[in-house]
């Protein structure tokens, strides 16, 4: 695994403050604290963006501040969504095949409950 490959990025972006977090992955699966990057969040009303310029500034502040103490690029990061505005969606799956060796394979790939 590269060292860019070995960091996990999450990011926490309130209407008070965005932070980056930034934890490296063990060997034995587990996840150690690296870096944190913290920047004033500007742009953000009640936790919809009101200014997109300014939300994109302040994410590009905290994440830059954690890059520079772990020295790696961030290119991926995992995003918390919360609000009134968010809705989630239940719905089912299902897949069609045919023929009897199709069935068995598809049959892994499904969804279970």
């Amino acid at each position: 695994m590269t060292k860019k490959e070995r960091h996990i990025v999450a990011l926490d972006i309130g209407s008070a403050k965005t932070c980056a977090l930034i934890g490296e992955l063990e060997d034995d699966g587990g996840v150690k604290f690296a870096a944190l990057g913290a920047a004033e969040s500007k742009g953000w009303r009640k936790g919809q963006i009101v200014n997109l310029d300014l939300a994109v500034s302040s994410i590009r502040r905290a994440v830059e501040e954690a890059e520079a103490i772990v020295g790696v690029p961030v290119e991926s990061a995992l995003i918390g969504v919360a609000g009134g505005h968010v809705r989630g969606v239940n719905s089912r799956g299902g897949i069609t095949v045919g023929g009897a060796a199709a069935r068995y394979s598809a049959r892994r790939r499904a969804p279970r409950d």
